[in-house]
Formats: structure tokens, sequence, C-alpha cells
């Protein structure tokens, strides 16, 4: 604060070592009893500090030191602010914080639910898919969903469902494999695409 409105008698916010541009939680509230000048030697211009009695103690990380009723002289810039002033700004601080915590936890218990009906949305599907499978004639667990969108089917089932037989299989291999003995086109792209076409 600057110190041409620092007046005696008048209670004001005092924060040690306050971080230049910004007024910290957990300030002291003080009362101020004197100021006065002073000169160092290492400094250029003369600063001016003020005498202050402690109200009440700060709860701020480089305040517990000081406690009621202690007298000291600090510099006039670690005075922040009126403490009126001061207090009405930090219990606004207070209150926002509150409110933001509350639309984050909102959010939170939005996102567990989502995830959590999603979660049951897939069992949900593997139980119907497995039922309307089975009514169909395939075995119940032959067929395992992945995620929402594919599913996973064991080849066996698949082949026993299609009607498609172990014979029928050796034959397009022997096919395929006849239909170019150097290997070339082992793709079974002869059998998939007989008309080459």
């Amino acid at each position: 604060m600057n110190a041409s409105q620092i007046f005696t008698n008048e209670e004001y916010a005092w924060y040690k070592n306050k971080p230049k541009g910004s007024n910290p939680a957990g300030a002291a509230k003080v009362k101020a009893l004197s100021t006065k000048k002073v000169k160092h030697s290492w400094a250029k211009n003369a600063s001016t500090e003020v005498e202050i009695l402690i109200l009440k103690a700060g709860t701020g990380y480089t305040m517990s030191y000081y406690q009621e009723g202690r007298k000291l002289w600090v510099p006039a810039r670690e005075i922040m602010d009126f403490w009126d002033s001061y207090h009405d700004e930090q219990e606004m601080l207070r209150l926002e914080r509150g409110k933001q915590q509350r639309l984050l936890e909102e959010e939170r218990r939005q996102r567990e639910e989502a995830r959590h009906r999603a979660q049951t949305r897939v069992l949900v599907l593997q139980n119907l898919i497995g039922q309307r499978l089975v009514e169909r004639g395939l075995p119940y667990g032959s067929v395992s969903l992945l995620g929402t969108e594919a599913v996973s089917i064991k080849v066996e089932v698949l082949l026993a469902w299609l009607g498609i037989t172990d014979g029928e299989v050796d034959n397009a291999v022997d096919t395929v494999l006849g239909s170019d003995p150097e290997g070339s086109t082992t793709d079974g792209s002869a059998v998939l695409n007989p008309s080459g076409a």
C-alpha cells in the first residue's frame, strides 16, 4: 500500500514478505500506530516503515510467528489494504472457491455416472447378444463384445454357424496352393475371387 494512504489508528491487513502485486490470503489484522521514513545505507531512496499492533494473527505461510498483541515495525509495502476491504474481498474469494469446488464435485459425479452407465451398457449388450445368439444356435460365451462397436467370435464357432466344414477349408487350401506352386499367391484370392475379376 502506498505510504500516503496509511493513517494511524486505522485497521489494515498485513502480510510479511508479501509477494509484489498480489494480496495473499491469511493476512493479519493490524492497527497502524505510527509511521517513519528510514534511509538504509544500501538503498538509494528512503522508505516508509509502519509501527503496527497485531490485533488478529494471520494464517498465511509466513505469519505463524506473529501473534496477537505484538508490536513491530514493518515496511509500508507489506500493508495490503484497509482490513474491512481486504476481509470482504477474502470472504468473496472463499465463497467463490466453495462454489467452484461444488461445480468440480458435480462434474466429477457426472463423469462417474457416465462411466458407470457405459460399463453397464457393455454388460447389458453382452448379455443381450449372448441370449440372442443362443436362440440362434450358437453356444453362450462364444462371442465377446469389444467395447460397444465390435465383437470377437471364435473361428470354429463361426465356421460351424456358417456351415463351413474342415473338408471345404482343406480343399480351398489345396486349390490355392495348386493354382500357384511357386507360392507367390498365398493370400487366398483365388478362392475368394475364383473368376479373377
